[in-house]
């Protein structure tokens, strides 16, 4: 068996997974959520740090566009380096970010004005080291 791809504990044979894994096609990517890992610290916050008054006008409605900034912390305690990937939907569009990511378009039936986006940081963080990814994203909101 090859160990970089097993979902267990080899040592121990505890399954890691919490989550259900959904059908996902050969070739294709697919999340699942693992247990927690006390020995990562992970803060997040989002603020508004710029509003456009009466940006927009749509179906009789007025919209200002909000440039928000997020920041997301990430510390790690433990002995030993870890890979991290972080993922974030984020409704609007994205504007910068400190740190490589990648982001894709999603489909979004009930915000015509706002697109939805998948993003996306692969990061390696040192033992006893931190990181902070700091974006921001511009969003309409009606008034």
């Amino acid at each position: 068996m090859d160990d970089r791809n097993c979902p267990f504990d080899q040592k121990y044979q505890w399954s890691l997974s919490q989550d259900k894994l959904n059908y996902t096609p050969v070739g294709a990517k697919s999340k699942i959520k693992l247990t927690v890992a006390s020995a990562i610290g992970v803060r997040d916050a989002e603020r508004e740090i710029n509003r456009i008054e009466n940006k927009k006008r749509s179906g009789g409605y007025r919209y200002d566009l909000v440039t928000v900034e997020g920041k997301i912390e990430i510390n790690n305690y433990s002995g030993k380096d870890v890979n991290l990937s972080i993922d974030r939907n984020i409704l609007g569009k994205p504007l910068d970010c400190n740190v490589d990511w990648t982001t894709n378009k999603t489909f979004n039936q009930y915000d015509p004005l706002n697109q939805g986006h998948y993003t996306e940081w692969d990061l390696e963080i040192k033992s006893g080291s931190s990181k902070e990814i700091v974006y921001t994203y511009e969003i309409y909101v009606q008034k």
